[in-house]
């Protein structure tokens, strides 16, 4: 039996620390998500000073002939360093992606024209704020008297709880 097509894709669009998260259509073209992530990067929602990163890489985006989409080769999600060239003509459903799959941006040089290394990077696992929302969890007042072990509920009667009757 064949692969299950998905009826609509959740694509990640990654370059350096950006995403651009994109809904598609199996009938929808590598093309049109390519105008799709160059409306997001030269969108006048990007100013540099409201974000914590160098966006030299931007300057000088004018087309979607600038970059390419590319995706890791190999078992889906892994990174491998190898990287497939999406075909600007093809269909999604012409690559078989599944329902939530990831996408590389990758930019070209501006003087020649080739294409330059793939650098994105994934976000932490761990969450970085874990000190800070410990610390947010107000600490618990001296008004609340410690629990006993007799009143921690229901237990088992031991045959120490009946000597003192």
């Amino acid at each position: 039996m064949p692969p299950r097509q998905a009826k609509i894709h959740h694509i990640q669009l990654r370059t350096h620390k950006l995403c651009v998260l994109v809904t598609a259509q199996p009938s929808d073209t590598i093309m049109s998500l390519k105008h799709i992530a160059l409306d997001a990067l030269t969108s006048d929602v990007m100013h540099p000073e409201d974000v914590d990163m160098d966006l030299e890489f931007l300057q000088g985006l004018n087309s979607v002939r600038d970059f390419e989409l590319v995706r890791s080769k190999g078992r889906p999600g892994a990174s491998t360093g190898e990287y497939e060239t999406l075909d600007p003509g093809k269909q999604l459903r012409e690559y078989g992606l599944p329902a939530w799959d990831r996408m590389i941006i990758q930019f070209r040089s501006k003087e020649t024209g080739t294409l330059l290394p793939v650098n994105y990077a994934l976000p932490p696992i761990d969450d970085e704020d874990d000190d800070h929302a410990a610390s947010v969890v107000p600490p618990s007042s001296d008004a609340d008297p410690p629990l006993s072990a007799v009143s921690k509920g229901k237990r088992k009667a031991m045959d120490d709880d009946f000597d003192d009757i």
